[in-house]
């Protein structure tokens, strides 16, 4: 409890400084805060920017997709490390370093309502898919779960060692789970009864993400362990994991399920197929290739191997099996392929950012593909030609 008061106390003494001085203010302003937050709006219409750290001013910036215009912005002396539109778009929960969470009407920017409760940083919101609730996290070491419409709180989740980073719901809204983040776990909870469900454990130093697969089978875990995990939502077991990726920020899978976008401490997005899906035609490609991993020719290996490498996820099923082979050579074959499938050298890499990349998103329709960074920029990438289409800055009132 003295740390949470200590934090606040501090976190009061700079906003009266901040208030204060003028000067420092204004200088304060000139740097770009980092990028903490994006989301698409659920018709696509729109894109909503959350930065800032917790001792800078905020910045919400919400753009209209078709212009890359800004629709309205809203600054605090505070910094907002998350943002989540309502299912229908006509919401804007805010998390704020700041005990409140705030909600804007999207059509005016005006607030509209405030979730008062946790005694520390709210530092992480979202919504359930039939937007009848909102869910946030705290410094405070607790979970709130809220009424969306009368901002009554319904419930409170406990038991984590360390402040709560990130929040996700499943798509059919039934699972919950939640970043503790330098607790190195995430818990996953029923959202209905709120029953803790499983919690994943030692994940790392820490755990600033998660979030579900379209068909909710499978959860994303980002750690500063430098590995991204994948585990099953109904055995719990890691299903796959990327690997030598640095300390991971964020990922997001998209709509279609064909590919899953991971950014770490660098300047790269990187894109990793993981489309698992294969029919009749290519299953039989895949067992012909794997016929010839025993072959007496060195190059009809070579040349198996490197199409089995390019199939990539559609092939995994396949290759776990041939791990079993009595062949020495097939089995050795199928472990450096798929760990190839695990590294950053599979993915599809998408450059231009200058400084470490905080947060990634894609829109409702998988079309697009939106990157923030740690200097206030925003990158926003054509799905499947990885093209830039616009480069937008948090503080660029002028864009594009």
């Amino acid at each position: 409890m003295w740390q949470s008061t200590l934090r606040w106390a501090s976190l009061l003494l700079v906003t009266f400084l901040v208030r204060t001085s003028p000067v420092d203010a204004a200088e304060e302003s000139q740097t770009p805060p980092p990028v903490r937050c994006l989301e698409f709006s659920h018709d696509g219409q729109l894109l909503v920017g959350a930065a800032a750290d917790q001792f800078s001013q905020g910045e919400l910036v919400v753009w209209q997709v078709d212009t890359w215009k800004a629709r309205f912005r809203h600054q605090e002396l505070v910094g907002f490390p998350r943002v989540a539109f309502s299912p229908d778009g006509k919401r804007l929960a805010l998390s704020r370093f700041a005990p409140e969470t705030k909600l804007f009407d999207v059509e005016t920017g005006k607030l509209a309502q405030e979730l008062l409760g946790h005694t520390d940083s709210a530092r992480c919101v979202t919504f359930t898919p039939d937007g009848t609730r909102i869910i946030s996290g705290s410094y405070d070491r607790t979970v709130k779960i809220w009424d969306a419409t009368s901002g009554v709180e319904l419930a409170t989740l406990e038991g984590y060692t360390s402040p709560v980073f990130h929040v996700a719901v499943s798509p059919d809204g039934s699972l919950l789970a939640t970043a503790d983040g330098r607790g190195g776990a995430v818990h996953l909870w029923d959202v209905n009864t709120h029953a803790r469900l499983h919690v994943f454990d030692n994940l790392g130093p820490l755990v600033p993400h998660v979030t579900f697969s379209p068909d909710g089978s499978l959860l994303s875990v980002a750690s500063w362990a430098g590995t991204l995990t994948l585990f099953d939502t109904k055995t719990y077991k890691a299903q796959h994991r990327i690997h030598r990726i640095g300390g991971v920020n964020w990922s997001a899978f998209s709509p279609d399920n064909h590919w899953l976008a991971v950014v770490s401490n660098a300047t790269k997005v990187h894109v990793f197929p993981i489309d698992s899906s294969a029919d009749n035609t290519l299953k039989k490609e895949i067992a012909d290739l794997l016929l010839k991993l025993e072959d007496d020719s060195y190059e009809v290996r070579e040349q198996a191997t490197e199409r089995l490498a390019a199939i990539g996820p559609a092939a995994e099923n396949h290759l776990m099996a041939a791990a079993r082979s009595t062949s020495a050579e097939v089995r050795w074959r199928t472990r450096m392929l798929r760990q190839r499938m695990s590294r950053p050298e599979s993915a599809v890499q998408l450059t231009g950012h200058l400084d470490q990349l905080e947060c990634v998103c894609f829109s409702s329709d998988g079309t697009l593909l939106a990157s923030g960074d740690s200097t206030g920029h925003v990158k926003v990438w054509r799905v499947g030609t990885w093209q830039q289409i616009v480069s937008l800055s948090i503080m660029d009132e002028d864009e594009p």
